[in-house]
């Protein structure tokens, strides 16, 4: 979602200034080196560390789960963000209101498959879990869409106005979130958390996740702080590092 707040705004910004294909594409190659090489680095370690000092399951030469699906966000990922210049180009070729509108009607798609799969599935002992993953993928793909019309709420509304936005949203969906959460938990309804919860397809979670970034993207920034900056840039890259190292290593 942060993803798309970004990049979606930038490559629709470079087709109305006249950007070429393979200029989108030299920046697209240049952002998918930093998530496929170092998911590529964390992979030869697992697997060296594997073979050479104390074997973790499943990782070896003669399996692929580990590289392939077990890292299933990380080309999701990668697959969104190669998608951005297509995004922008549409961005910047339709009306806002269009575009907007069909952002909005695909997401809103996405979640009432989403349910209706994840009811299915309750039924029939998961026999639809294979769609709920697939449906997963997609979600993240609405979330980095989600993202680049969040930034254009931010655009164009005052500064003020989009602070008093992003807090009230934030606490009213901390609120609904915590509310539904508490209640499931308190009446022993594990399972429909559970089916509430399952990968990205949470309403939840996307609801917490846009809240979360119009609430950051609003506030005041505080200027003179490149220490803070700093960490903050490092923490955000060390993510990718730690997803993949966590999915590798997992079974141990």
């Amino acid at each position: 979602m942060i993803s798309g707040y970004f990049l979606i705004a930038s490559a629709a910004r470079a087709w109305d200034g006249g950007a070429t294909w393979k200029s989108q594409m030299q920046r697209t190659a240049q952002r998918l080196g930093k998530v496929v090489m170092p998911a590529a680095f964390y992979c030869v370690v697992a697997l060296s560390w594997s073979t050479v000092v104390s074997p973790i399951p499943d990782v070896t030469l003669s399996t692929h789960y580990w590289y392939t699906l077990g890292l299933e966000f990380i080309w999701v990922y990668a697959a969104t963000v190669f998608m951005a210049p297509w995004f922008g180009l549409a961005k910047s070729r339709l009306s806002q209101k269009s575009y907007t509108t069909t952002v909005i009607a695909v997401g809103i798609l996405a979640f009432v498959v989403n349910g209706y799969i994840a009811a299915m599935s309750t039924t029939s002992a998961g026999e639809f879990s294979w769609l709920q993953k697939l449906m997963s993928a997609a979600t993240y793909v609405i979330a980095f869409l989600i993202g680049g019309l969040l930034r254009d709420v931010t655009d164009v509304m005052d500064s003020d106005r989009a602070g008093t936005l992003g807090m009230r949203s934030l606490a009213a969906i901390l609120a609904l979130a915590t509310i539904l959460e508490g209640a499931l938990s308190f009446t022993g309804n594990l399972t429909a958390m559970a089916v509430l919860s399952y990968k990205s397809t949470s309403l939840i979670s996307f609801a917490l996740a846009a809240a979360s970034l119009l609430f950051a993207a609003t506030r005041r920034r505080a200027l003179g702080n490149p220490r803070n900056a700093g960490v903050i840039v490092t923490l955000s890259t060390a993510t990718l590092g730690f997803y993949v190292m966590q999915s590798l290593t997992s079974s141990l």
